[in-house]
């Protein structure tokens, strides 16, 4: 079937990716079906940014089909979030729906800023007490803080997120199933209901379903691999300068943590030697599949064009803040704590790691 081999695509690429690389694949489009509606697989990083850029191209709801099959009251969040999220609409009203979630978005930086490191440090101290303590278990805390931190900023309060409902949001994936759109469901609905989001204004909600869907599984990533610096520092002895060397190495351009979007052609168009129709599914990888470590010359971990990432900059602020606190840690004696790795073997839209 065509979603089979479309799926073998796009697991070639994220399959078997490491932090910081994609596996070196011999072309860089993959075609999959046959005559009619065709999807490319772009795995060369200019090549993507250029479909990014080009007007030939709109975004893609690729939760419409299912949802039209799913029961409301089994994706309630979810398609809220479709009604008042930017990346599924273009013109006008993405323009629109973008300037109301950057306002809220700039009032998250400077709360982000504004948290001492000293308490981001408290944080993953606590962790390293956990039984069985990894790099993607502490990230995990301090994603559920730093997120708690912004959804409050929007919202005007104080408020906590739960942590394994938090984690548990992810639909982001080539083919959701019904059964995974309702998982997810239950743990959008678990956070927005322990924050109160039911009654906020379409502003608010758009920026905090935004962070919910979007900033989990990237933010997770990037924390995960900084901790993991950190610890790999610890453990080898490091002085401070030699783990600020090792920061230096971690950041979104190295990892891309989003694996890909997804466009459609409007327009017909070329792509390397692949000629592409109007109703083609592009998928856009967001770093060359070279086998090699990414650089800014291959990456756009935060896409290009009209829909690249809102919360770019918050991102950034939270990741220096992460750093600040580790570095405000220092390098503690005899902590042996087992390296974090990528999940294997899925076809999923961002680099994830296992939480146990």
């Amino acid at each position: 079937m065509e979603y089979l081999e479309i799926l073998q695509a796009i697991r070639s690429v994220t399959a078997d990716r490491a932090a910081t690389s994609f596996p070196a694949l011999p072309t860089p489009t993959l075609r999959c079906g046959g005559p009619g509606r065709s999807v490319v697989v772009v795995v060369d990083a200019a090549l993507s940014r250029a479909v990014l850029e080009s007007p030939r191209y709109e975004t893609l709801n690729f939760l419409d089909r299912i949802l039209t099959a799913a029961k409301p009251e089994k994706t309630g969040w979810i398609r809220r979030f479709c009604e008042v999220s930017t990346i599924m609409v273009d013109g006008p009203e993405h323009v629109r729906r973008r300037a109301l979630v950057d306002t809220l978005i700039d009032g998250c930086m400077t709360a982000v800023k504004d948290v001492p490191p000293a308490a981001i440090g408290a944080v993953i101290q606590d962790g390293l007490a956990r039984p069985a303590a990894s790099a993607a278990l502490i990230a995990g805390d301090v994603v559920a803080m730093l997120l708690a931190i912004s959804c409050s900023s929007c919202l005007g309060r104080p408020v906590q997120l739960p942590r394994a409902e938090l984690l548990a949001i992810d639909f982001f994936n080539p083919f959701p199933t019904l059964s995974a759109l309702a998982r997810c469901d239950d743990a959008i609905a678990a956070c927005c209901h322990a924050i109160g989001l039911e009654p906020e204004d379409e502003p608010a909600a758009t920026a905090v379903l935004s962070l919910l869907t979007m900033g989990v599984r990237p933010l997770h990533a990037v924390t995960t691999q900084l901790i993991d610096a950190w610890l790999a520092g610890a453990a080898s002895g490091d002085p401070p300068e030699a783990i600020r060397e090792r920061f230096a190495m971690v950041d979104a351009y190295a990892l891309v943590p989003v694996n890909f979007v997804m466009r459609r052609c409007i327009e017909g168009d070329t792509i390397a030697a692949e000629d592409v129709s109007p109703g083609d599914v592009i998928y856009c990888f967001l770093g060359s599949a070279t086998g090699c470590p990414f650089t800014r010359q291959s990456a756009v971990p935060f896409g290009a064009g009209t829909h690249v990432c809102s919360g770019m900059q918050l991102s950034i602020v939270m990741f220096h803040q992460v750093r600040r606190a580790l570095l405000g840690l220092g390098v503690p004696d005899g902590l042996q704590v087992a390296p974090s790795r990528p999940s294997r073997g899925i076809a999923n839209a961002f680099l994830t790691y296992p939480l146990n």
